[in-house]
């Protein structure tokens, strides 16, 4: 239906609710040449993908990421410091509250 839709194909597609089959619908779902599949959900079952290879053949590029890239033993350290810093406060508001309290116990 997306590759109906969109003439084609998505450029980006992202599954986000651990569901395997959703992978596949989503790498389906981009363009040849240069469409990229992330996938950001955790599989409670089942964590095997069945994606034909003629779709990696054609250009797609599947990912798969946790914490959106993050490496938590760099950048969690730079985190904390910019939140004392106050850097990522913004109008005012302290939405990040609860990190201090994980960071002090």
């Amino acid at each position: 239906v997306i590759k109906r839709i969109s003439g084609g194909g998505a450029d980006y597609s992202f599954e986000c609710i651990g569901d395997t089959e959703m992978v596949v619908a989503a790498l389906q779902s981009c363009c040849d040449g240069w469409g990229l599949t992330v996938t950001l959900g955790v599989p409670k079952v089942k964590p095997e993908i069945a994606a034909h290879y003629s779709a990696f053949l054609s250009g797609k590029t599947l990912k798969g990421t946790l914490f959106g890239g993050w490496k938590p033993k760099s950048d969690l350290p730079s985190l904390v410091e910019k939140y004392m810093n106050e850097p990522l406060h913004k109008n005012g508001q302290n939405k990040l509250g609860c990190l201090l309290q994980v960071v002090a116990s």
